[in-house]
């Protein structure tokens, strides 16, 4: 369509949002800061995993911790390493274990097979023997 005299044209300066063909540079380019992003998004998920398997080490303690003070709460007691006595006595073949702490005998049974074995060192022969 050719313009004549009689066609009254407006011109106006705008921009389109149209394809443009990249040069070789700005493939590269691109292809550089793909390689970068690539990198850092390896780096954000293994920062990501990483946290979130500090913050399930820490959930599972404290899950851990919970059970253990229900426990303790339900039961109203636990086991403990207490000092007590262990009496010996050879002539009834039985033995006793006494806390200290409470002065409580805590077992009182028959001496075992092994126990009965155990050396008796009542008037200091063995170390006389030793000497």
């Amino acid at each position: 369509m050719a313009k004549t005299k009689k066609d009254k044209v407006a011109t106006k300066q705008q921009s389109e949002y149209l394809k443009c063909n990249l040069t070789e540079e700005e493939v590269a380019i691109a292809a550089n800061d793909l390689a970068k992003l690539l990198d850092d998004q390896q780096a954000l998920e293994a920062g990501l995993a990483s946290v979130k398997a500090e913050f399930k080490a820490k959930l599972e303690k404290c899950q851990a911790d919970l059970r253990v003070k229900q426990r303790l709460v339900r039961d109203k007691y636990e086991h403990r390493y207490v000092d007590c006595d262990v009496e010996y006595n050879y002539t009834a073949l039985t033995m006793k274990i006494t806390r200290k702490d409470t002065d409580t005998v805590v077992e009182e049974r028959k001496m075992s097979f092994a126990e009965k074995q155990m050396t008796m060192d009542f008037d200091g022969e063995q170390s006389k023997k030793e000497e």
